[in-house]
């Protein structure tokens, strides 16, 4: 289910993407071929900026729907699988075989329908001045889509539009929880795997945690070491109590993946986390000729790492502060375990949390 949304989104983006993309482009076209001077339009591309539009919104659903299918396909089987600059050019390829494919479709059935001769004998694209047009210009937005995509997927959709519009560029207040999630165990582990089969380790780890992550709508805001700082919008992370949901749907995971961990490193990842909200300041830091990224700051974040030291010493695996307890829609599911309040490093009061576990 979760593939199939995810593949249903990827879809859904590229053909609003594609569709915008042509369309813009046949009215460019259109009025650009009207402002030259002593260029001779021929009468096979002399139609109204109606039918360019029209055939431009076809070529756009049909180049979306491929383009979309191809990318999902290669997100799951390819991309840790094919170095960057040969799946470049295998998509390239792919996509060079679409474009053509799907323009002479289309202009066999304008043909008929506009009673026109235009080009559609076989490889008239390749003496086609307009179609190495198309090509370029379909490149230039093949490379704006991945940006797009990539800052998409970086950040989750909201903060990715806050980013674009600058809401971030100076300090701004949102409510939101955390939770700090981190590997039992890990110096230990490293000393047996060794450094390199320990990082292999670390990626599947991860890898893993990001599957379960979109139906939750939660992000990664932070990956430390052994450690994954994970993040939701105060609401998103109350719902159906989604924030402590996350955690015991990636620990069903690991369960059943613990053949493929014990084959490949005689163990099973334990892990333990620390779950908290409330209002922190978010904002741009570093700069763009250097580094630069989105970056949450105040006493929330503090705490919320304070809670994750506290597991081990708890013999807790997940432990959550009494302030986001109460808030909770759906407690009646878990089994809650109040532990004596601690004063907290940095703190003046007592901070009281609860262990929790599945009934």
């Amino acid at each position: 289910m979760r593939q199939v949304r995810h593949l249903f989104i990827i879809i859904l983006q590229s053909v609003v993407f594609w569709v915008f993309a042509f369309c813009f482009f046949t009215v460019i076209r259109y009025y650009a071929l009207g402002e030259e001077e002593g260029v001779v339009v021929e009468p096979a591309f002399d139609l109204p900026i109606a039918e360019w539009l029209h055939f431009g919104l076809i070529v756009g659903v049909l180049v979306g729907f491929f383009f979309g299918i191809i990318e999902f396909l290669y997100d799951q089987f390819f991309s840790k699988l094919l170095p960057l600059l040969l799946s470049f050019l295998v998509k390239s390829f792919v996509y060079l075989v679409l474009l053509v494919a799907s323009t002479t479709i289309l202009i066999t059935i304008a043909e008929e329908q506009l009673d026109r001769d235009l080009p559609n004998d076989d490889g008239w694209w390749m003496d086609s001045n307009i179609f190495l047009l198309v090509v370029a210009y379909f490149w230039v937005s093949s490379i704006v889509f991945f940006l797009i995509k990539f800052t998409y997927e970086r950040y989750d959709y909201n903060i990715f539009l806050n980013i674009f519009f600058g809401r971030y560029r100076s300090p701004k207040e949102e409510e939101r929880i955390f939770m700090f999630l981190d590997l039992n165990d890990s110096t230990t582990i490293a000393e047996e795997l060794g450094h390199f089969k320990y990082s292999q380790l670390i990626r599947d780890f991860f890898n893993d945690l990001n599957k379960v992550m979109e139906p939750y709508r939660a992000s990664i805001y932070q990956y430390v070491g052994d450690e994954a700082v994970i993040t939701w919008r105060y609401k998103h992370g109350l719902k159906n109590s989604d924030c402590v949901n996350l955690f015991f749907k990636f620990r069903d995971l690991i369960e059943k993946r613990q053949d493929h961990y014990m084959k490949k490193y005689n163990l099973v990842p334990g892990f333990k986390a620390g779950l908290h909200g409330g209002k922190v300041m978010v904002t741009e830091v570093g700069h763009s000729s250097v580094k630069k990224e989105l970056a949450y700051h105040g006493d929330v974040i503090n705490s919320t790492s304070r809670i994750l030291s506290l597991c081990k010493s708890l013999s807790a695996s997940l432990l959550i502060s009494s302030e986001l307890w109460s808030q909770l829609p759906i407690t009646y599911i878990y089994e809650a375990t109040e532990k004596d309040p601690i004063l907290l490093k940095g703190k003046s009061e007592l901070t009281k949390t609860y262990a929790l576990d599945l009934k």
